[in-house]
């Protein structure tokens, strides 16, 4: 399986003995609509001369178009994940010979998420590498993801394989099994994204169980108790292009900037009426603002606020905003000792409704 991080370039190459051109096909479509007949998007070029052949098309931009995550729905079972934060693309590539015969080279799907890639990774660096695939911004096998009483999830990827079974347990620290849910048993090879809670009745971890591999995957998680503050939950979408939720447990401000603009009034008369005045604001609107604090976390933190800093998707208790905080400096236990990150969102919509 290959999952496409559409926010960053995809190249699909074309480079075949005696080609003088190529052509690319893309279907695209999401799970739960049919999958089109005719292509979405039809590409082609020639090659640039004799001795320059290959041609590139970069193909994220169109899949970006057919994912919208909007909101996030907090379960304490596993459930389907919407099928608009997720793409389904089939990819013909065909080469052009001389003639102007275009000839089939491949007929490849892949899966299409709102994610990303570093440049360290390089070119078309595939996020998947097996059938499955956690969307946990660095968070499975070994860091522990802290929550209040909302129960944050994670998406998880799978390509099912006939009678091959999906099952998430939840255990306490010492092995004891609180829960165990069979989520997935298909009959039939196909896709799915699901939304796994990380946590059952003050669970200390979880694991996802494939009938076939055993364990592929363990997040640690946390119970935080919180007597003074109101925590702020925050989704984002993280660097895979799943849902991913941080709790700020401590201390928020929240603000108000109004803005508009100042005008000079002429009196309609010499015998003024002083009730009037001779200045009036205009286009009068305002944004307001919350800054959190996430209370004493780990080191692993760090990269969860990068990734929440990147993310171009962000709900602050179900409200969508968008983040102000432009730099972050990294924190350690040696030098910072108790580590806390403080944030400032923005929300994403006037106080007073101008939408046209």
């Amino acid at each position: 399986m290959i999952v496409i991080s559409a926010r960053s370039p995809y190249q699909i190459i074309i480079n075949e003995a005696s080609q003088i051109g190529s052509k690319v096909e893309l279907f695209i479509w999401n799970k739960g609509t049919t999958e089109p007949t005719i292509p979405t998007y039809v590409m082609s070029e020639n090659i640039a001369s004799v001795t320059q052949t290959e041609t590139n098309y970069n193909i994220s931009p169109f899949i970006l178009e057919y994912i919208k995550q909007i909101s996030v729905n907090y379960s304490t079972t596993p459930i389907v994940e919407s099928n608009n934060d997720w793409c389904l693309v089939r990819v013909k590539r065909y080469k052009k010979t001389s003639g102007g015969t275009f000839t089939l080279l491949d007929n490849l799907v892949y899966i299409g998420v709102n994610g990303y890639t570093e440049a360290s990774q390089g070119m078309n660096y595939n996020i998947s590498g097996s059938n499955d695939f956690c969307f946990l911004g660095y968070g499975y096998n070994s860091h522990i993801i802290q929550y209040h009483t909302k129960i944050p999830y994670y998406n998880v990827v799978i390509k099912s394989a006939v009678s091959n079974s999906y099952t998430i347990k939840y255990y306490l620290k010492d092995g004891t099994l609180l829960n165990d849910i069979t989520f997935l048993n298909p009959s039939t090879i196909d896709y799915y994204n699901f939304r796994l809670p990380l946590a059952y009745n003050n669970s200390d971890y979880c694991e996802i169980d494939s009938s076939n591999d055993d364990v592929i995957f363990r997040v640690l998680t946390e119970k935080i108790e919180e007597c003074k503050y109101t925590p702020v939950n925050v989704s984002y979408v993280n660097r895979f292009g799943g849902w991913q939720q941080l709790t700020f447990f401590k201390a928020k401000k929240n603000s108000v900037v109004v803005k508009g603009s100042k005008y000079n009034l002429m009196q309609s008369n010499v015998n003024f009426n002083p009730l009037i005045g001779q200045t009036k604001s205009f286009n009068i609107n305002g944004n307001s603002s919350i800054v959190c604090n996430t209370g004493w976390t780990y080191e692993s933190y760090n990269k969860f606020i990068q990734e929440l800093m990147m993310s171009d998707t962000i709900l602050v208790d179900n409200v969508p905003a968008i983040i102000k905080t432009q730099s972050l400096t990294y924190k350690t236990k040696l030098k910072d000792r108790n580590i806390n990150f403080e944030i400032e969102f923005e929300f994403s919509n006037n106080l007073l409704n101008d939408i046209v």
